[in-house]
C-alpha cells in the first residue's frame, strides 16, 4: 500500500501538516502500524518555500549582488543575498532555507550536493537562497530566479504551492490485513487527523436519484451481499487531469484514461473497487450476479482466457459472463477510446468467494485484494 502524503493533506483541505515528513512516518508506525520507507516522487523541495521580496538594494561591495529582505512565512523577514539581475521588489519567489539540501547543476554538468547555511557575502548576511529553476530541478532556465505567482501565500511549501512531487509512506499489505478501511487513502487520513489532532476529513456524500430507465440488476447469489449500478450516458474518455495522474502515480497506479482513472480514483481514496462496462457490449438491460455455467468461459483484461468454476461469482448481461466478480473485468466489455456510454458498478462482494476466485485463476488485483478484507456494504 502505498500513502500519498498529497493526497492525505486534499482530503484534509490542509496546505501544510506542520510536521516533518519523515515525522509524521514515525508517528504512524508507532500509532497504526509500521511504515517501512519515506519516498519522494518529482524533485527533492524539501525546505523550498514561497517567500516575498519586501526589499531589493545594491550590495554595497558588490556590483552584481543585491541585498533584499524577504517574508518567509516566519516571525521576522529574512536577510537574503541575492546574484540574479531580475530580483525586485514585490515579487513572490522560491526561497532554500537554511539547511535545505539541493543538487545543483555543477560545471561539467554533474549534480552537486550543497546545503543552504547561514552566511556572509562580502560582508552582508544570508539566510537562505532566492533560486532559479534549474537550481530546483523545475526546468533548465538560470537566466535568473523564478518569479512565482502572487497569489501564492509566504511560507508554503514550494512543492505544496505547485502540487510538484509528492512524499510517498510504503506500507507492508499484511501490516494492514486486519484494517480494511486503511486500504483507502481516507483512512490514512482519518489516522493523521487523530494522530495530529486535526478535524476529521470529511465523509464522502452523494445526492442518489433512483431512476432505473429501464435498467434492473438481479442478484441471484448470496455471493453478492448489495450491487448497484449507474448508467452515464454522453461521456468522454479523455485523458485525466493532471492532478488526478499524479495522485493515482503516486499511490502506484498508471493512468488508463478517464473513464477508468475515475474508478481507481475511488477505490485508492475510499477502498471501494468499482468498474466501468462499455454500454455498447451489454446486450440487454439486465445484470446479472450469478454463479458461473456449465464450460462458460470468460476472457479477461489481462489478455487470457478463463474457464470458469460453478463456485465462481460473475458478473453478467442477458447472455453470457462479462467480469469474474471482485477481481476483473472482461475484456469484451472494456471500455475504449471512443467509448461514449458506460455502466458504473459498485458492490459488495463475501470474501470468501473473491478469494477463491483469485487463487483458482491466479489473477492478483487491487480490486481483489480490497473485497478480501471485507468492504463495507455501505460503501
Amino acid at each position: 500500500m502505498r500513502v500519498s502524503l498529497s493526497w492525505i493533506r486534499r482530503l484534509l483541505s490542509a496546505s501544510d501538516l506542520g510536521i516533518p515528513d519523515q515525522e509524521l512516518s514515525d508517528r504512524l508506525s508507532v500509532h497504526t502500524c509500521e511504515i517501512e520507507a519515506l519516498h519522494r516522487t518529482g524533485p527533492n523541495l524539501d525546505g523550498v518555500v514561497v517567500a516575498k521580496v519586501l526589499t531589493c538594494d545594491k550590495h554595497p561591495g558588490a556590483d552584481r549582488l543585491r541585498c533584499t529582505t524577504v517574508d518567509a512565512g516566519g516571525p521576522t523577514p529574512l536577510k537574503v543575498v541575492c546574484g540574479a539581475a531580475n530580483v525586485a521588489v514585490g515579487q513572490t519567489v522560491a526561497l532554500a532555507k537554511v539547511g535545505t539540501t539541493m543538487s545543483m547543476p555543477g560545471k561539467d554538468g554533474k549534480p552537486v550536493s550543497i546545503t543552504i547555511k547561514e552566511a556572509k557575502l562580502r560582508g552582508e548576511l544570508s539566510q537562505g537562497m532566492i533560486c532559479a529553476e534549474d537550481e530546483l530541478g523545475l526546468g533548465t532556465s538560470h537566466d535568473g530566479i523564478m518569479v512565482l505567482a502572487d497569489s501564492l501565500a509566504a511560507g508554503t511549501p514550494l512543492a505544496v504551492a505547485l502540487g510538484v512531487g509528492d512524499a510517498v509512506l510504503e506500507v507492508s499489505n499484511t501490516a494492514i490485513t486486519h484494517r480494511a478501511d486503511l486500504w483507502g487513502q481516507l483512512g490514512w487520513a482519518r489516522e493523521v487527523a487523530a494522530i495530529l489532532n486535526r478535524p476529521a476529513p470529511a465523509e464522502p456524500s452523494l445526492a442518489w436519484q433512483d431512476d432505473a430507465q429501464g435498467w434492473s440488476v438481479h442478484i441471484d447469489d448470496d455471493g453478492c451481499r448489495s450491487y448497484c449500478g449507474a448508467v452515464i450516458e454522453g461521456v468522454v474518455n479523455s485523458e485525466s487531469p493532471r492532478w488526478m495522474r499524479d495522485l493515482l502515480e503516486a499511490a502506484g497506479v498508471r493512468p488508463l484514461g478517464l473513464l477508468v482513472d475515475i474508478t481507481n480514483f475511488v477505490m485508492m481514496e475510499l477502498g471501494e473497487p468499482m468498474h466501468a462496462f462499455d454500454l455498447r457490449s451489454l446486450r440487454g438491460r439486465d445484470v446479472l450476479v450469478r454463479s458461473a455455467r456449465a464450460a462458460e468461459k470468460l476472457a479477461t483484461l489481462d489478455g487470457k482466457e478463463h474457464q470458469l468454476a460453478a463456485d465462481d461469482l460473475v458478473i453478467a448481461d442477458g447472455e453470457r459472463a462479462v467480469a469474474l466478480a471482485g477481481v476483473i473485468g472482461g475484456s469484451a466489455s472494456a471500455v475504449h477510446a471512443d467509448t461514449t456510454g458506460i455502466l458504473l458498478e459498485a458492490a459488495s462482494f463475501v470474501p470468501e468467494r473473491v478469494r477463491r476466485a483469485r487463487l483458482r485463476h491466479l489473477i492478483a488485483t487491487d480490486s481483489a485484494a480490497r473485497f478480501e478484507k471485507t468492504v463495507q456494504p455501505a460503501l
